[in-house]
């Protein structure tokens, strides 16, 4: 779970204001890529951001009531679902939400992202159809690798399927070394399943990965 109603929203949380799609896309592969449950939020998987109470008189949250200014309360992660990019983001014909409409919903919203390939929102079903047919994402065995500070990596086996997940948490490029052999995988190559900077169907070799910044891989290993 990267997004609750209690916490500010990830979007917010972990951008840098200049690689924040790449960011969320990185985030949202370290959510669903390892074996368990995946908890989604609502608009996480459009990116809305926080929109926090700029008054005290905006605030209906009892605790930014109670611990206003330093505690703004929760009403910032809890406002309307961005369905479109037309009234109150297509979530009220009203002349008025009871919390206010996010920044951003005229570009981040279901409708506009549905039509966008490079969107946040696709990026997640892409991940979620990934982990429905991969069965070693799935539910395979898991073996976490040595990759230094920045990069999170592992290998997912079940049966004659392999998988190679890594994530650079970093705005520069890391270059890693996975020793096939170690891992019990027959080679080198890998065939990009899903990626935030390369296409699917991109052959690379694992021992010597290339992670751009905040890059997120996954690639199937025979």
């Amino acid at each position: 779970m990267l997004d609750t109603h209690d916490g500010t929203r990830s979007w917010t949380r972990f951008g840098d204001g200049v690689n924040d799609l790449t960011i969320a896309k990185l985030m949202a592969t370290y959510l669903m890529a390892p074996r368990g449950a995946a908890l989604v939020y609502y608009g996480q998987e459009i990116g809305m951001q926080n929109r926090d109470p700029q008054t005290l008189e905006e605030v209906q949250d009892v605790n930014g009531k109670r611990g206003w200014p330093n505690n703004k309360g929760r009403d910032g992660e809890r406002t309307p679902m961005h369905w479109t990019a037309g009234q109150n983001a297509g979530f009220s014909t009203g002349a008025k939400t009871w919390l206010p409409i996010a920044d951003g919903y005229k570009a981040r919203n279901v409708a506009t992202e549905t039509t966008a390939p490079d969107s946040l929102l696709n990026y997640y079903k892409k991940l979620i159809q990934l982990r429905r047919q991969n069965a070693s994402l799935r539910d395979g065995e898991f073996q976490s690798v040595e990759a230094g500070d920045d990069v999170v990596a592992w290998v997912s086996k079940s049966g004659a399927e392999s998988a190679v997940v890594a994530l650079n948490f970093s705005a520069t490029p890391q270059t890693i070394s996975i020793a096939a052999g170690k891992y019990g995988l027959k080679g080198v190559q890998a065939t990009t399943l899903i990626s935030n900077s390369s296409a699917a169907g991109t052959r690379v070799a694992i021992d010597k990965l290339t992670l751009g910044p905040y890059g997120a891989f996954i690639g199937a290993v025979k």
